[in-house]
């Protein structure tokens, strides 16, 4: 824990069993022809005015139809959480997200997502399948920004269950940069290279950060403070992969 507490996050390497991994993939793979999940572009352009809707929710959540009890209930990952948040918490939030490959997206939608911060695919998506998360990369930001009236009294976990590395769109954390505490997307960061980062908290307070590519075999669990910035790159290879994202669990004043 010691990670988690001096950076804001924390790595179990092979934390969940692999077999499970795999089974619960191999399920969420037939629900779909990833190919085959866009709208066309006249009929996104009829109605490309709601963009809250377009993520799961209660009632459209792959993940609330499968069965995921060798996460949830797992011991391990109970005592886990019991020392981190204490005793009294609950599931807040919990989604599959798909990190797409770049022959999978449509040429228009390319066109209109490739200025956008945060090129959240759903909006593209038809409405059936929209019971998962699709990105092809995504600026870096604060998970607090989903819960703006709530203290940074939870932490996300982020279960890979495809292998990840450097080509499959691992995620990209800047350890240490929940020190300035919440603020205001899109962030003030300045890139010195390719191994560092100026993160800024006003004209007259910086802070040299280091970014570090979250990458691991399947079952590899990630978690962090919900003021730790992260983002990720489109997949550089044609693999796309799915995992357990924005996990979010909350302190419960009982």
């Amino acid at each position: 824990m010691n990670n988690f507490l001096k950076q804001g996050y924390e790595i179990k390497k092979n934390f969940f069993n692999k077999d499970d991994c795999k089974s619960i993939l191999k399920k969420i793979l037939n629900t779909r022809n990833f190919n085959n999940i866009w709208l066309k572009k006249e009929d996104f352009e009829k109605n490309n005015k709601i963009l809250k809707t377009v993520n799961p929710r209660p009632g459209r959540n792959l993940i609330e139809k499968l069965d995921t009890k060798f996460i949830f209930s797992n011991i391990r990952f109970i005592k886990l959480m019991d020392r981190i948040l204490g005793n009294k918490w609950k599931v807040l939030d919990y989604k599959f997200v798909v990190a797409l490959e770049e022959h999978m997206v449509p040429k228009w939608v390319k066109e209109l997502t490739k200025n956008t911060f945060i090129p959240n695919m759903g909006r593209f998506i038809k409405e059936k399948y929209r019971d998962l998360t699709y990105f092809r990369g995504i600026d870096f930001h604060q998970d607090i920004i989903d819960y703006p009236h709530k203290k940074s009294d939870f932490i996300t976990c982020y279960i890979y269950l495809d292998d990840v590395d450097k080509n499959t769109s691992p995620l990209i954390l800047l350890p240490n940069s929940h020190c300035f505490g919440a603020k205001t997307f899109p962030h003030k960061l300045k890139q010195i290279n390719k191994n560092s980062y100026f993160y800024y908290n006003n004209n007259q307070q910086k802070k040299k950060l280091f970014p570090k590519p979250l990458t691991g075999d399947q079952g590899t669990m990630y978690f962090w403070h919900p003021c730790i910035l992260h983002g990720t790159q489109p997949t550089s290879k044609n693999k796309f992969r799915v995992s357990i994202k924005s996990t979010v669990y909350e302190r419960l004043n009982l």
